[in-house]
């Protein structure tokens, strides 16, 4: 009797919290907690430039990598093909970003995507940046959710975290951090990008991308050697990889055409293309693509690039360096006959 008594106890306990835990959820959606809004303000800028677009396009997409490292104007310029840059920032899971893609994709698009090494080997859904980011910036991608990943979202968030949104929410303040502004509306995102004069005053807000999608300002810091999490053991991400064998059958089934190009890494010593430990997690990643029946454009033997052309991090060319990847990725396409 004690026993059955301390189990329904036990049971009331954990209900009552897990009540608690799920309401505190649904309570401080959109709060202003500490997040970078300008990821989720060049996306939805980003989003409208491509929607805009009428004529079958060229599509960059991808994280930071493909925001600093490709000139769609120039891309453009060259092919004669209406090009837009959709990179965002690396901290996007491929699980995020792809099926969002596909909202402004048409028949008869192609699509560059340029993938981080990290991206390949991610082992948390929800870590806790991308948490803040849509807890924050993106409450609608939480109710548009299913139940079961409304759950996996609410569980991966720790409780602190809830306690924090909720008195923020409660005293009607904002949080401290790398945060400028309230959320805002779209169509609000999309009239201060149109009507803001000062289109250059930081690296990362919306007001530095170009109508093309492109970076207009570059960052600058002091670039060391990177291994890019390719040496020694590959982590190879589950869902990393359905996420990109569900876009690649979206992208077929709409009349999308769909590529993979290399990611742009510092050249050194401890990340040698020619280095036999790199061997084989590029030829993994390439046999899983090619399993998908992915092609892929371009050698990462020709993507390793001196570190004076890198601006403030180890995937972010500068502006001299952008323009040689992009040169080399419109080399590539034309050799692909595109």
């Amino acid at each position: 009797m004690r026993t059955t008594r301390f189990v329904w106890v036990v049971l009331g306990v954990f209900f009552a919290l897990a009540t608690l835990h799920v309401g505190l959820v649904w309570y401080q959606l959109g709060v202003p907690h500490p997040a970078e809004d300008w990821v989720h303000e060049t996306e939805t800028v980003k989003r409208n430039l491509a929607r805009a677009i009428q004529e079958r396009k060229l599509v960059i997409l991808g994280g930071s990598n493909a925001l600093f490292n490709y000139e769609a104007e120039l891309i453009e310029r060259r092919l004669g093909i209406p090009t837009v840059n959709m990179g965002i920032h690396g901290g996007l899971p491929l699980w995020y970003l792809l099926p969002d893609a596909q909202s402004y994709l048409r028949d008869g698009d192609q699509v560059l995507l340029s993938i981080d090494y990290a991206q390949y080997q991610r082992r948390s859904r929800y870590d806790t940046w991308f948490l803040n980011q849509i807890l924050t910036w993106r409450p609608d991608y939480f109710l548009k959710a299913e139940v079961l990943e409304k759950l996996r979202i609410a569980a991966a968030i720790p409780f602190p975290r809830l306690l924090s949104g909720a008195l923020l929410r409660l005293l009607g303040r904002q949080g401290v951090g790398e945060i400028h502004s309230v959320p805002r509306s779209e169509s609000e995102i999309i009239q201060r990008y149109r009507h803001e004069e000062d289109r250059e005053q930081e690296v990362y807000s919306m007001h530095n991308v170009s109508h093309k999608g492109d970076i207009l300002k570059f960052g600058v810091g002091s670039i060391g050697d990177e291994e890019y999490g390719m040496r020694g053991s590959f982590f190879h991400s589950a869902e990393t990889w359905q996420a990109l064998r569900d876009f690649s059958e979206n992208c077929r089934s709409k009349g999308v055409k769909l590529w993979i190009i290399w990611p742009a890494v510092v050249g050194s010593a401890r990340l040698d293309s020619e280095s036999e430990s790199l061997h084989p997690h590029l030829a993994e990643i390439r046999r899983r693509l090619k399993e998908m029946g992915i092609e892929v454009l371009g050698d990462p033997r020709d993507v390793q690039y001196p570190r004076e052309l890198f601006s403030d991090h180890a995937s972010h060319l500068n502006a001299e360096g952008r323009r040689l990847r992009t040169l080399q990725l419109i080399a590539d396409l034309q050799k692909a006959a595109l």
